[in-house]
């Protein structure tokens, strides 16, 4: 997915500053520094306990940027149910942010909140309407909630993503497109071992979502283990959202938990 613009502006080294400066303090607003300071660094699990205790300390403090931060964290340590309350509270508390959290959609679809998120991707369409990731979860969710022919007869309509080959992967799941002309894209031209390789995980990771939605479970599981691959990522790190590479991994651990 696109990266959400409106908190999330960490500015890694200034905080990393922040957090010496104020190392002594343990109020609720350096609490939030350290949290931000960890979720940069990828710690994730710092990141959820700085938080809480930011949360703790003052829990009518105006900071519900707070269980947003956290409800990432806690995703990215593969605990669902956590995070989906974190993003509920944030939205609750913070309703202007509902249509940017693209996120949430995620997570209710991992808990099984299939409905919700649907309606959570078609209120960021309202948002921004060229993501072709935003139809494909849309499909995933519905896919799961009312089957995959309604799914796809309601696919959200997309123009102008400029990411290889995400608009030949809109045009798949709509049923215009084959698996050959996705990855002939992928392979297509020249550009960078890195470029090469977002382009990889991406198909990858759509390819399998699809696959696995329609019962094709031998396509599914060759695509998901090549998204959630180390090496893969590692390469195309700077090409791919590193938050999608949390995704990856995280559904091919719960596939591979639940077969």
């Amino acid at each position: 997915m696109r990266r959400f613009l409106g908190y999330w502006m960490l500015m890694p080294v200034a905080l990393c500053f922040a957090s010496f400066a104020l190392a002594a303090d343990d109020s609720a607003e350096t609490l939030a520094v350290q949290a931000r300071v960890a979720a940069s660094r990828g710690d994730s699990a710092k990141a959820v306990e700085f938080t809480t205790q930011a949360i703790a300390k003052d829990p009518q403090s105006d900071i519900p940027y707070l269980f947003y931060l956290r409800g990432r964290e806690q995703f990215r340590l593969g605990k669902i149910a956590e995070s989906a309350a974190d993003f509920d509270k944030y939205a609750e508390l913070l309703p202007r942010e509902k249509p940017k959290l693209w996120e949430r959609g995620i997570t209710l679809y991992y808990a099984g909140r299939f409905q919700e998120g649907a309606d959570q991707f078609a209120l960021y369409q309202k948002y921004l309407s060229n993501d072709v990731e935003n139809a494909a979860w849309r499909f995933l969710c519905m896919a799961q909630a009312e089957g995959v022919d309604k799914a796809q007869a309601e696919l959200l309509p997309i123009e102008g993503d400029g990411r290889v080959p995400m608009m030949t992967l809109h045009r798949f799941y709509r049923g215009k497109a084959t698996e050959e002309e996705v990855l002939k894209e992928v392979d297509a031209g020249e550009v960078s071992e890195t470029e090469r390789a977002g382009r990889r995980f991406y198909a990858a990771l759509y390819l399998g979502a699809y696959f696995e939605a329609t019962g094709d479970e031998d396509k599914a599981k060759k695509y998901l283990a090549q998204a959630a691959d180390e090496n893969l990522q590692k390469t195309a790190a700077g090409a791919i959202n590193s938050y999608m590479g949390d995704v990856a991994r995280i559904h091919w651990k719960r596939k591979q938990a639940n077969d």
